[in-house]
């Protein structure tokens, strides 16, 4: 009689098509992508990987500007701000203020959608995403978003002239959940 190693694991045959990480415990096929007459082929590992280490180079080139965003003092920041709020107060006739302070906010959010995009698509294509629904992955995806966001906040009580601001977070919610909710389309329709 044949012992078994661990009781509570089935034995099933693995098919020469997948590749199998004991380490994580699942399946990855190695489906071909080849196109009729030309012989070429591409695992599809291959193109995950890719993805993946472009979307975190990516992602950490994101959040190293984000951060040198961030050191800025409140007059350098005022000043990379004054022409977008011009351009806001002359095409909606806002107060220059109130401008201001739109242009600011729309920064947290333009500058948060990339973090929640590459983030999406570098979680979407690890091989431990395949066997987690894609809610989990995307609920991962959006606590990370946050503690990041969260980080910069923090990071500006540091900052000499800068303080917390939770609308800030607010407006870098907006930003990285979009980015987050369009990344998992585009790894849905990858898969």
């Amino acid at each position: 009689m044949r012992r078994r190693l661990l009781p509570d694991v089935r034995y099933v045959p693995i098919p020469q098509s997948c590749l199998h990480c004991f380490a994580f415990g699942h399946t990855i096929r190695l489906e071909q992508d080849i196109a009729p007459g030309k012989g070429k082929g591409r695992h599809m590992v291959k193109q995950h990987r890719g993805v993946f280490v472009a979307s975190s180079v990516l992602l950490a080139a994101v959040l190293v500007i984000i951060w040198l965003l961030t050191v800025q003092t409140p007059r350098d920041t005022t000043a990379l701000s004054t022409p977008w709020a011009q351009a806001l107060s002359s095409a909606f006739g806002w107060s220059l203020g109130f401008a201001s302070w739109v242009a600011r906010k729309v920064v947290h959010t333009v500058e948060f959608f990339p973090v929640g995009l590459l983030m999406a698509l570098a979680a979407y294509n690890l091989p431990q995403a395949q066997r987690l629904s894609r809610n989990k992955v995307l609920a991962a995806v959006v606590v990370i978003c946050f503690a990041c966001s969260l980080g910069d906040q923090v990071h500006k009580m540091f900052v000499p002239g800068r303080e917390f601001d939770a609308l800030d977070m607010c407006f870098d919610a907006l930003g990285y959940v979009l980015g987050a909710l369009i990344g998992r389309a585009i790894a849905a329709r990858q898969h």
